[in-house]
C-alpha cells in the first residue's frame, strides 16, 4: 500500500505521535515553571536554548537569556504560581528535517509565546523561547494591513542589502544581539552571531525566494516565514518592535537533511 497517502495508517500514527511528543515536552517546560523544577527545566531545553523578550523597563531594547541565566533565575524566585494556568498550543508547524514551530496563548488575555524545537536522535527540545511584555502599554489601534506592508518591505531591503554588501542598512535591521542558528537535522546545529554575519557579509547571498507567511502578536513581536531559492530551505525571521521601528531580532533556518 502506498504510505505516501495522507490517511495512510502510519502516516496517522506518526503524526499523533509527533503532536503529543512535542505537547510533552511544552506541558514539562510549564510544569517546571510553575513548580520551579529545575530538572524538568534541564530536560526539556536545548543546550543552545535561548529567551527573547522586551521586558526591560522601557521597552527600548531586547533581552536575552541563555539556558543556565534562566534555570538560575527561576531557581532563586521559586514556583510561579498559575504560570501555566489557562494556556493552550494555539499553532503547531513542524518539518520533517526535524524542527518544530509552537505558539502557546494564554486564554484570558490572548496573548501568545512563541517556541522553536528541535528534534535530537532521542527526543524534542526547545531552542527557542519569544515573547512580548505588554503590561502597562496603552492599547494600540494597530492597521495590520499596512504593518505587513512594512515588514514584508524591511525583509526585501534585508535580502537587497546582504545581496549588495550594504554594511550600513543592516547595523541599522538587526538587533545588536541577532544571531543565526541552522538545523540539517540530528545533532547538526550551527549558530552564527552578529559579528560573524558582518565578518562574512561580502561573501553572503541571501537566497530567499518569496515570503510564505507574517504573523503579528500583542503588535510588537512578528514572526516572517519565507523560503529559498528552489526550496533549499525554510527561514524563520523574528521581529521585534522597538522604539518606533521592526528590528530583527534572530533567524532561524531549517534545511533540508
Amino acid at each position: 500500500m502506498n504510505n505516501r497517502l495522507f490517511y495512510h495508517e502510519k502516516n496517522k500514527q506518526r503524526n499523533l505521535a509527533t503532536k503529543a511528543a512535542i505537547y510533552e515536552v511544552m506541558a514539562k517546560y510549564y510544569q517546571g515553571v510553575e513548580e520551579a523544577n529545575l530538572n524538568l527545566l534541564a530536560e526539556v531545553f536545548h543546550p543552545n536554548w535561548a529567551m527573547r523578550d522586551n521586558d526591560v523597563p522601557q521597552r527600548d531594547q531586547i533581552n536575552v537569556e541563555d539556558k543556565p541565566t534562566f534555570i538560575q533565575r527561576v531557581r532563586l524566585h521559586g514556583p510561579y504560581q498559575d504560570y501555566a494556568a489557562d494556556r493552550f498550543m494555539a499553532d503547531l508547524k513542524w518539518f520533517d528535517e526535524g524542527w518544530a514551530f509552537v505558539q502557546i496563548t494564554k486564554t484570558t488575555s490572548g496573548n501568545s509565546t512563541l517556541f522553536f524545537l528541535l528534534e535530537t536522535e532521542s527526543d524534542w527540545l526547545i531552542c527557542d523561547k519569544i515573547w512580548v511584555n505588554t503590561s502597562g502599554d496603552p492599547k494600540q489601534d494597530m492597521d495590520t494591513i499596512s504593518e505587513y506592508q512594512v515588514i514584508e518591505n524591511l525583509l526585501h531591503t534585508y535580502q537587497e542589502a546582504i545581496d549588495s554588501s550594504h554594511d550600513q542598512y543592516l547595523q541599522q535591521l538587526l538587533d545588536k544581539r541577532w544571531n543565526a542558528k541552522y538545523w540539517r537535522g540530528g545533532q547538526n546545529l550551527s549558530e552564527s552571531s552578529r559579528i560573524d554575519f558582518f565578518d562574512a557579509l561580502s561573501e553572503t547571498r541571501t537566497d530567499l525566494s518569496e515570503i510564505i507567511a507574517i504573523q503579528l502578536f500583542q503588535s510588537k513581536l512578528a514572526i516572517v516565514q519565507a523560503e529559498g531559492q528552489d526550496r533549499k530551505f525554510t527561514a524563520f525571521f523574528v521581529l521585534f518592535y522597538i522604539e518606533g521601528s521592526w528590528k530583527i531580532a534572530c533567524e532561524r533556518r531549517v534545511c533540508p537533511i
